[in-house]
């Protein structure tokens, strides 16, 4: 019953069939990457690569200060960095939130190396004192609406 030799006959429409399905399987990932945005991401701003030092200084009965230094790497577009601020406390009202580092004292354009943006009270608790001895500062590179990344954070000592 099986004594005829092998002739290789029925091999290529094997073949075909594994190569229509291997196609078939690339073309429907290529348009679930693009459905899920996976193609999109050449459109996002990079996130910049910056080495950021915290000086924390405390001033009894006063604005305690934190002063982030540029240390060296890209320079950060002001604009498009937040300072956010957790467990702080302020004699005149609540000092913790998110806040555009414009607003505080230093550059507004860019903050390229040697550069500081000093977190004193004066935006984030005026007319009153401000702790950060408790704080948790985060410096947020916020480009868009669409994305932010968090650079660097520093924790207060008490």
């Amino acid at each position: 019953m099986f004594d005829r030799e092998w002739d290789g006959r029925g091999v290529t429409p094997v073949i075909g069939i594994i190569l229509m399905v291997a196609i078939t399987v690339l073309l429907a990932s290529t348009v679930a990457a693009f459905a899920f945005e996976l193609g999109d991401q050449g459109k996002r701003s990079p996130v910049p690569t910056a080495a950021l030092e915290f000086q924390y200084e405390a001033v009894a009965g006063g604005d305690d200060t934190l002063t982030i230094v540029h240390k060296g790497g890209d320079s950060l577009d002001v604009s498009a960095l937040e300072v956010v601020v957790e467990e702080a406390a302020c004699t005149a009202g609540d000092p913790d939130g998110r806040y555009d580092a414009a607003s505080f004292s230093g550059p507004t354009g860019s903050l390229s190396a040697g550069e500081t943006i000093t977190v004193d009270g004066s935006v984030n608790c005026p007319g009153g004192n401000l702790d950060a001895s408790g704080a948790t500062v985060r410096v947020v590179w916020h480009p868009n609406d669409e994305s932010s990344s968090v650079l660097h954070s520093w924790t207060g000592p008490g």
